[in-house]
C-alpha cells in the first residue's frame, strides 16, 4: 500500500523494473477511488538512481494538477486502487492504449490538516433519582 498526502510531494517506491518488457519506459498511474470508482491518471519519471533495484516517483497531489507532469487531483480522501502500466509514448494518458500492466495495489489518500476537537465543559447537571 502506498500512502498520498493532499496538496504535497509524495514519494512512492515500486519494484517496477524486473516487471517490464520494454527498454526505458514511460509509466503512467491509474488511480481508482473505491467509492466513486472516478479514474484519475498521471504520468512519472522513475527518479531512481538503481532502477534495476527499485523505482522512485514523485507524484504531487495538487488542485488543477498537469498529470504530464507527475501532478495529479485524488479526491474524496480514502482509499484507491492504483494501476501502474509501462508505455513508450510520453503523452498517452488512457490506460486502455497502454498495453503492459506491471504492477496494481492500493492507495491510502489523507488530508494535511489535522482536525482539532474543542472541548467546552457545560454546568448542567444530571440528577438522577430511584423511583
Amino acid at each position: 500500500m502506498i500512502l498520498i498526502n493532499k496538496g504535497s510531494n509524495n514519494l512512492v517506491i515500486f519494484t517496477l523494473d524486473e516487471k517490464t518488457i520494454r527498454p526505458n519506459p514511460t509509466y503512467l498511474f491509474e488511480f481508482i477511488n473505491r467509492q466513486t470508482h472516478q479514474s484519475v491518471t498521471c504520468l512519472a519519471a522513475d527518479t531512481s538512481e538503481y532502477p534495476d533495484r527499485f523505482n522512485s516517483f514523485e507524484i504531487v497531489e495538487i488542485t488543477s494538477p498537469d498529470p504530464l507532469l507527475s501532478e495529479i487531483e485524488l479526491n474524496p480522501e480514502g482509499f484507491w486502487d492504483y494501476k501502474v502500466y509501462a508505455q513508450d509514448s510520453t503523452t498517452n494518458l488512457t490506460p486502455a492504449n497502454a498495453d503492459e500492466l506491471v504492477e496494481t495495489g492500493l492507495a491510502y489518500v489523507v488530508g494535511t490538516a489535522d482536525t482539532t476537537y474543542t472541548y467546552t465543559p457545560t454546568t448542567d447537571n444530571a440528577f438522577v433519582y430511584n423511583g
